[in-house]
């Protein structure tokens, strides 16, 4: 299990229509972004399934964004925005896939039918890495620059609510009970460093493929 300080402060309590807002922060209590951050209990899943569309992006040589979440079922569509071709691929998690992206080309995958984490690469360089979270639940959300996952219109009821990214000590899951209507701002403090995100860039002095 991840291991989080929550401080939750003595706010008054939310109405059902007001956001509810998660603010991760490090161990020196700095925001910390493009954490996934979701909401879930045994209703969830039920909840119908809405139209919500996602795109990963391959731009200079990079997946972007680099950590991505969405809910089973839901379309994710590649776009190779270089003006050379990747070799996008699965490595791991519920779905695999593979598939050739020539320049300004996309590509789908719907078929995450199970929830996870699936960490994805390019055949043609190997640097380049990103990850997809797939959830069973629609209250989801990556943190902005300050930190924040924002959910608007969660119904009232208890739910687990979890932050993750690849980066996070194996040992420190956030998985909290919170119940909604909330304190209009979670606060989690990580207990130990995250790791350096690694370099989206070949480290050959000349790279060799640079036509590809």
């Amino acid at each position: 299990m991840h291991k989080l300080i929550i401080l939750l402060a003595a706010l008054p309590v939310l109405g059902q229509a007001e956001p509810l807002q998660v603010r991760i922060v490090d161990v020196e209590g700095m925001p910390v972004s493009n954490v996934v951050v979701y909401l879930q209990n045994h209703a969830t899943a039920a909840i119908p399934q809405a139209s919500r569309k996602h795109e990963i992006e391959q731009t200079d040589k990079k997946f972007a964004p680099y950590v991505s979440v969405v809910r089973q079922q839901e379309a994710v569509v590649f776009t190779n925005h270089d003006d050379i071709t990747h070799h996008v691929y699965s490595f791991n998690g519920p779905a695999r896939f593979d598939f050739r992206l020539q320049p300004d080309a996309s590509d789908s995958v719907a078929e995450f039918a199970e929830p996870g984490v699936i960490a994805m690469g390019c055949n043609i360089h190997d640097w380049m890495s990103g990850y997809v979270m797939v959830v069973d639940t629609p209250f989801y959300a990556v943190t902005n620059e300050q930190g924040l996952a924002i959910f608007a219109d969660v119904p009232a009821s208890d739910y687990h609510l979890v932050a993750w990214h690849p980066q996070m000590a194996k040992d420190e899951v956030a998985d909290r009970h919170v119940v909604v209507p909330a304190p209009s701002d979670i606060n989690l403090q990580l207990t130990q460093p995250m790791a350096p995100i690694p370099s989206q860039k070949s480290l050959d002095d000349f790279d060799f493929l640079e036509g590809y």
